[in-house]
């Protein structure tokens, strides 16, 4: 189940038209593919037209491999030297991203391939484990790997033929329409992790109502705020970067309601229980990808709660911080109680952050109307309380009545100047 009521309006249609999709894709056909004198492209970065970080598997003739990149975000062929390193047998696992939401959601799409029977005959047969990426894998990657079964693997640093190089099919499907489509082999791989993280958890953390927060890290502005809300409410706050993977995601595994900023963060509610009450707060004019498929494969009750004032984040450019979230009435009626006030300050220094940044006038350039009208909201909302105010007062001291108007308006310049 996936709600809206908590959705800014114009955002309504598009939200809904993505939710009633089915994003479950046919079963697997073939499991995996053979490629004869393939090579292996280690990852690097390079500048081609509609491409940034390259890198992947061509076939003998030196054509792409499509299944052996990431769509829109990781792969393609480039020009190579002449190969000097050879293996007579391969499988290839992928790229490795170092972003935690990428590394659940993408890199791990041929994981479920090290459950198979045909992969114990190819490991039988001598075939190494390979990958590519940037760099080499951080511990928390490398966590990652050990729990969905992933064990020494190596990673291509320089081009390398293979003689016979086995592509597992991928477990999900990512296309340039920001849709997402995942098969059955891709929860038997989080399955498997969720089972090996209650084996290896050093601790086994159990709260019913969890925050999941990046306070830590930072880049939400105004989110302090939010927590400290859903904190008041009863919900236990969570960093998850000063936990381990497992214990992640034994956390997640046994709460039954969830709330995080939609994004890298909220991918964690992939290891959730079915039906678990997940609200993702959205931190742009953005419906994440990723989201959608999570949701249907893991049965999610799930609610969308618009909170973003990112004034200068342009809905075409979603990824592009800073960003800024606030209690609003959205979470506040998800809640059943009431809002704060506006956190004019907090929403102030964050316009200063973006003054600072080098593209600012074109940012300026680009404000969404949504957000433009937020923000007129809310600060209508502030003069009209301090109206209530001044007249609650002035009903008090009537002989000051002809100072009233004089000091509702100094009050409310104060606080658009403050």
């Amino acid at each position: 189940m996936q709600n809206i009521n908590y959705l800014y309006n114009s955002l309504k249609e598009e939200t809904m038209r993505a939710l009633t999709r089915s994003y479950r894709a046919d079963n697997m056909v073939e499991h995996y593919s053979v490629w004869e004198n393939a090579t292996i492209l280690p990852a690097k970065t390079i500048y081609i037209p509609s491409r940034y970080w390259v890198g992947g598997c061509v076939d003998s003739e030196n054509n792409l491999i499509e299944e052996t990149i990431i769509p829109c975000l990781m792969g393609w062929k480039y020009d190579i030297p002449e190969v000097s390193k050879e293996y007579p047998i391969a499988i290839y696992l992928g790229y490795m991203f170092s972003c935690y939401g990428h590394m659940l959601g993408d890199c791990l799409r041929w994981a479920w391939f090290l459950q198979s029977e045909e992969y114990h005959q190819f490991k039988r047969s001598g075939a190494k484990l390979l990958y590519i990426s940037m760099a080499p894998l951080k511990s928390w990657q490398e966590e990652i790997l050990r729990l969905a079964g992933i064990t020494n693997v190596e990673l291509v640093t320089e081009p390398i033929k293979v003689k016979k190089l086995i592509v597992p099919t991928p477990s999900i499907v990512t296309d340039d329409k920001e849709q997402n489509y995942w098969r059955p082999e891709f929860l038997k791989t989080i399955n498997l992790m969720i089972e090996n993280a209650y084996k290896s958890a050093k601790r086994q953390l159990n709260y019913d109502k969890i925050y999941l927060s990046r306070c830590g890290i930072g880049d939400i502005m105004g989110e302090s705020n939010v927590e400290q809300f859903y904190h008041k409410h009863g919900f236990k706050i969570i960093r998850p970067e000063r936990l381990t993977v497992a214990e992640q995601i034994v956390l997640l595994n046994n709460a039954k309601e969830v709330v995080a900023t939609e994004g890298s963060l909220s991918h964690n509610t992939i290891f959730c229980k079915t039906k678990t009450k997940v609200f993702l707060l959205r931190r742009s004019l953005h419906l994440n990808k990723y989201s959608l498929f999570i949701n249907e494969m893991c049965d999610l009750d799930v609610q969308y709660i618009d909170c973003s004032l990112a004034l200068f984040t342009q809905k075409s450019i979603w990824w592009d911080r800073p960003f800024y979230i606030y209690v609003n009435e959205a979470i506040a009626h998800s809640l059943k109680t009431k809002a704060p006030i506006f956190p004019l300050r907090s929403f102030k220094q964050y316009m200063k952050i973006c003054l600072a940044e080098p593209d600012f006038a074109s940012r300026v350039m680009n404000v969404e109307e949504d957000y433009a009208i937020l923000i007129q909201k809310e600060i209508e909302k502030l003069r009209q309380r301090n109206e209530n105010i001044i007249n609650k007062l002035f009903k008090h001291i009537p002989y000051l009545k002809h100072k009233q108007a004089s000091l509702l308006r100094r009050l409310n310049n104060w606080i658009i100047e403050m």
